[in-house]
């Protein structure tokens, strides 16, 4: 059935030039698709956080389902191009998350977390952060998304220059766990299923590769 609706689609494409190479390639990517089972989960504090490289790596080269869950809106950052600020600045960062996500082929996420500005360490952040309900939002994308492997942008015990970073490894190693534990946030399984991701890993930037950072 997938097949058959993948060749209508390529029939009902342009036939002339460039367009209709890029619409071809598209097909064929679409079509390996079918065959690559598996799906990556990858974790940062702000819209601009993410490896683009890797997700497109993933989604492009791997043809796996990625997606990027940002636990802010990146409302509190900064803006020197622009007149954007709190709000409107989280709404621009949203749509253009959403632009880089269709660039690489993948998906987005956000939680409920709230970028209030610059601190300096994890335990601030906690301290202003509602733990358990940027817990629940994790541990909801998890439990829909159902990832075979996650990835941290940060670690979750080395302190980072930004509070947030270190933190949104904190809670998504504690939600790796959670998602799978029936009696965390019952209230979500009556539309979802528990999901025990494979494994977790952190995106060590300074090196551009990935660490096991020993998760069960």
């Amino acid at each position: 059935m997938a097949l058959k609706f993948l060749a209508q689609q390529s029939r009902q494409q342009p036939r002339n030039g460039i367009s209709s190479q890029i619409n071809h390639a598209g097909f064929m990517r679409e079509l390996c698709k079918l065959k690559v089972f598996g799906r990556i989960l990858y974790v940062g504090a702000h819209p601009d956080d993410e490896n683009n490289k890797l997700l497109t790596f993933f989604a492009q080269d791997q043809l796996v389902d990625a997606a990027y869950l940002s636990l802010t809106r990146g409302e509190g950052g900064q803006n020197f191009i622009g007149s954007e600020k709190g709000t409107d600045l989280g709404i621009l960062r949203v749509q253009e998350s959403l632009s880089a996500r269709k660039t690489e082929g993948t998906r987005q996420f956000f939680t409920r977390a709230k970028d209030f500005g610059f601190v300096e360490s994890a335990t601030e952040t906690m301290l202003r952060w509602d733990e358990h309900a940027v817990l629940a939002d994790i541990v909801w994308t998890i439990r829909y998304f159902r990832p075979d492997i996650m990835i941290t942008r940060f670690s979750p015990n080395i302190p980072d220059l930004h509070g947030h970073h270190q933190s949104s490894a904190i809670l998504a190693q504690k939600a790796y766990d959670l998602a799978a534990d029936p009696k965390a946030y019952p209230e979500q399984l009556e539309e979802l299923s528990v999901w025990q991701t494979q494994r977790l890993f952190w995106n060590v930037y300074q090196e551009s590769g990935v660490k096991d950072i020993g998760v069960r």
